[in-house]
């Protein structure tokens, strides 16, 4: 995933995140296999381009990918280059 992912959009995908009902689950098997957990949701959902109150928070947990993935964030990068119109003729 990461391959494709830097060939599309210039960098590498440094952190995976996932979202458990915290209602129902408490990350366990996600903490045992190297996820940290970073708190909770507010209880909205993302619907087309609006948020929806449901008042039912959900963990956040995130593993990152690569050992420096932390240094990586903070570290300042030129964006990529942004490709135009390959094989195209202009105007």
């Amino acid at each position: 995933m990461s391959q494709d992912w830097q060939r599309y959009f210039g960098h590498p995908v440094l952190l995976a995140e996932t979202f458990a009902d915290a209602a129902r689950f408490r990350g366990t098997c996600y903490r045992a296999a190297g996820w940290q957990l970073l708190g909770t949701t507010r209880g909205f959902a993302k619907r087309n381009h609006r948020y929806y109150r449901h008042d039912q928070p959900k963990l956040v947990l995130v593993r990152p990918l690569v050992a420096d993935a932390a240094a990586r964030w903070v570290a300042p990068f030129r964006p990529p280059p942004i490709p135009c119109n390959e094989g195209r003729n202009p105007g």
